[in-house]
């Protein structure tokens, strides 16, 4: 029996494959929403692992003004006063770990969307309607209006932070559909790799194939090997790299373009086979260049024009 967590978690059998990584790319254009709607916030008023959640949030506040740290943080407080308590950063992974820790699971579809990929005569089926580009989409809404309470702004401000995240990881954009796997393989989670630590090509890609374990000997990252990320990242890709990508704020495109790099990346490794060195740069490289993307977007969105 087949039990669906968050995309990032698959249980088959009693067996788990944990995903939750590879949200670095999304940190731009995560900004570009969140910043919509938090910078909509009066101050009154989880497929990258954790780590790169994290990562996103961190370079999420190094790049808005004092004033918009501040929102964010008077809303994240109402939450604290109901969950344990975190800060801003290490919100980012919550929703996840409300599926994994607290047995929440009425939003796990809002994590992906299942794009159909079909490379044969196999009958696909359509996305859920209630998908990741929806749950965006219902996020900024909450933000955007003036009549949600402050506790309801700070739990759509943490999906939101995470959601952003989610649609910049290729496979969560995707199921591939083939007589092998002809209800979809769930975003590559049925797409299985020999060798390593990970089980199949939708781990490997939420855990970056370990790009972030560079930046510390502690894992998941300590806070100062989350800031040592960010610096590097956007460092290695600026957001003048980005001129054509960053003018595209649409949810459902960017669940498209992660359509788009699955096909041409994500699957070009083999069933049961352990993947390349080659291969495994290519998701590094791609998972870094990802995360710079979506972190771009923060220069662009002009944030203080919406408080």
């Amino acid at each position: 029996m087949l039990m669906t967590l968050n995309r990032g978690y698959l249980a088959t059998s009693g067996r788990k494959e944990c995903t939750d990584g590879f949200y670095t790319l999304l940190l731009h254009r995560l900004d570009f929403l969140f910043f919509a709607l938090i910078l909509l916030l009066p101050l009154s008023a989880l497929a990258w692992d954790a780590s790169a959640h994290r990562v996103i949030a961190r370079i999420a506040l190094d790049h808005v003004s004092p004033q918009v740290q501040a929102s964010m943080r008077h809303a994240n407080k109402a939450c604290n006063a109901v969950f344990s308590r975190r800060d801003v950063i290490y919100s980012a992974s919550w929703a996840d770990e409300l599926a994994i820790f607290d047995d929440v699971k009425a939003f796990n579809h809002w994590h992906y969307i299942d794009i159909p990929y079909v490379t044969d005569a196999t009958t696909s089926s359509p996305a859920k309607a209630h998908n990741v580009v929806w749950a965006i989409k219902q996020s900024l809404h909450v933000l955007r209006s003036s009549k949600p309470n402050l506790f309801e702004k700070c739990l759509f401000q943490r999906f939101l932070l995470h959601f952003v995240g989610d649609v910049h990881q290729p496979l969560h954009c995707i199921s591939h559909y083939s007589a092998r796997t002809p209800n979809g393989d769930a975003g590559g989670n049925r797409h299985r790799v020999g060798g390593g630590r990970y089980k199949n090509i939708h781990q490997l890609w939420d855990g970056s194939a370990g790009y972030l374990k560079q930046f510390s000997h502690r894992y998941p990252l300590p806070p100062k090997g989350i800031a040592k990320a960010a610096k590097v990242i956007q460092a290695r890709y600026p957001a003048s790299a980005f001129k054509q990508a960053l003018r595209q704020t649409e949810p459902m495109a960017w669940a498209k373009e992660g359509h788009q790099l699955a096909i041409a990346v994500a699957y070009k490794t083999p069933r049961r086979k352990r993947p390349t060195d080659k291969y495994l740069k290519a998701v590094q490289d791609t998972s870094a260049r990802q995360m710079a993307l979506a972190l771009s977007l923060i220069h662009i969105s002009e944030p203080t024009r919406l408080l």
